[in-house]
């Protein structure tokens, strides 16, 4: 078959099967799959996906994530969840490993629904209106993985014969911090040639991503009134002067970091105050020095840094502050990670990878044409560092459009879902090959 048939079919396919793609992606989004941690929801829809990928013909295995040999002794595990009964599910298509091998892998679980009184339906709607697919991880995302899920059918039922092995993984735990559910796929496998993540990017190729952490800082001080003379120490003032070293941080940091080539040169990494409790307002004069402060903050990082040496930064500019504002050495935070740093990174440079990204942006010309973006540096952190870091496999984050992820009224804009079946379609092609 000619290569440009076989794109005419590719998209044929798409347009004929616009109803079954749509439901699929939409039958995904009514089941709830929360992450609560320390606990998650995510086993029904993960049951239901690996049931899917067993009638497209995928030799498919669910495990369970709390009994991966060797996860907990990792020295990338972040020991704050309870995964039992919480299942990874992998899916293996066509494997004759005569050509490179790919893997689609992406999270399953979602973020909160927040105020449901603020969406315009259920958030478990998966209500298709004006284009548009709403619910909770249309976006964020599950329309990334019912895309690569169906790119794989579309492949099955033209009967191409790709002659390397696709896998597409399904994982838990990736909001709020998590990752440990994509680390025990890479401890359990398989660990392919390359790996791309259909986390949300507006059909742009990121072969990069930010890195970022939520800390909480914690503030000890000594508490009472003074009626001699003592000294007492306020830990809300400590914690109210460390939000203000924080915004100056900010500053000082997009100033003085050189932006790596993937980024935008005026793009600005987030430094922002997410919590803040110390004292009560109903406290008695005896209660006026608050002992205790704690300051809760996300913050990003470009590729290459690690999380100590973003401590050590944080503190260093904390202690330079000191002539600014008085009385710091006193009452200094102590800081702690609220999940696993998040480190970011970018696919290693060799002449495999070259070829992937070359193999990626050709056939996401052939399908975007003039509306292909050129490859970039995402604005947000994700879990490809897992396999950048610690497996053989890079990974190139790559999804839908669409808007509100983890706000009301999340959707995935479903001309941009078919291109992406077609695009991944496409890709497995050319990077895997045919027989």
């Amino acid at each position: 078959m000619e290569r440009k048939e076989l794109t005419q079919r590719i998209n044929a396919w798409a347009e004929e099967n616009k109803d079954y793609i749509e439901n699929f992606a939409s039958e995904l989004l009514k089941i709830d799959s929360r992450n609560l941690p320390p606990k998650g929801n995510e086993k029904q829809c993960q049951l239901r996906f690996a049931e899917e990928m067993k009638k497209i013909g995928g030799d498919v295995e669910v495990y369970d994530v709390s009994k991966v040999e060797g996860l907990t002794e990792h020295p990338a595990y972040f020991k704050s969840r309870d995964y039992t009964d919480r299942p990874n599910t992998i899916s293996a298509f066509f494997g004759e490993e005569k050509g490179h091998s790919i893997m689609f892998s992406g999270h399953m679980d979602t973020v909160s629904f927040g105020n449901e009184d603020d969406w315009t339906d259920s958030p478990l709607s998966g209500k298709v209106k004006d284009g548009k697919l709403y619910g909770r991880g249309s976006y964020d995302m599950k329309g990334g993985l019912a895309a690569a899920a169906m790119a794989v059918k579309c492949l099955k039922d033209l009967e191409v014969p790709v002659a390397g092995p696709v896998y597409v993984e399904t994982v838990i735990d990736e909001e709020y911090g998590g990752a440990m559910g994509t680390l025990a796929g890479r401890i359990h496998g398989p660990n392919p040639d390359m790996a791309v993540i259909p986390e949300p990017t507006n059909l742009t190729m990121y072969p990069a991503h930010l890195g970022g952490c939520t800390f909480r800082a914690r503030f000890s001080g000594v508490s009472g009134i003074s009626f001699a003379g003592e000294t007492f120490v306020n830990a809300l003032e400590g914690a109210a002067r460390f939000v203000a070293i924080m915004k100056d941080y900010k500053e000082y940091r997009n100033k003085n970091i050189t932006v790596p080539k993937w980024w935008d040169k005026d793009w600005e990494l987030d430094c922002s105050i997410s919590g803040f409790s110390s004292g009560t307002v109903e406290g008695q004069i005896i209660d006026d020095n608050p002992p205790e402060a704690t300051v809760a903050f996300w913050i990003e990082t470009y590729p290459g840094m690690s999380y100590q040496e973003l401590v050590d930064d944080i503190m260093d500019f904390y202690h330079k502050s000191a002539d600014k504002y008085t009385n710091l050495t006193a009452c200094e935070p102590v800081l702690e990670p609220v999940h696993a740093f998040l480190t970011g990174t970018e696919m290693k440079d060799c002449e495999l990878t070259d070829k992937f990204l070359e193999a990626a942006e050709q056939t996401g010309k052939k399908v975007l044409g003039d509306e292909f973006p050129e490859p970039a540096g995402s604005p947000f952190a994700c879990d490809a560092f897992i396999f950048n870091l610690y497996s053989s496999t890079p990974a190139m984050v790559l999804g839908p459009k669409g808007g509100n992820a983890h706000g009301a009224d999340e959707f995935m804009d479903l001309k941009s879902y078919r291109d992406l079946i077609c695009w991944y379609a496409e890709l497995i092609i050319e990077w895997c090959g045919i027989k």
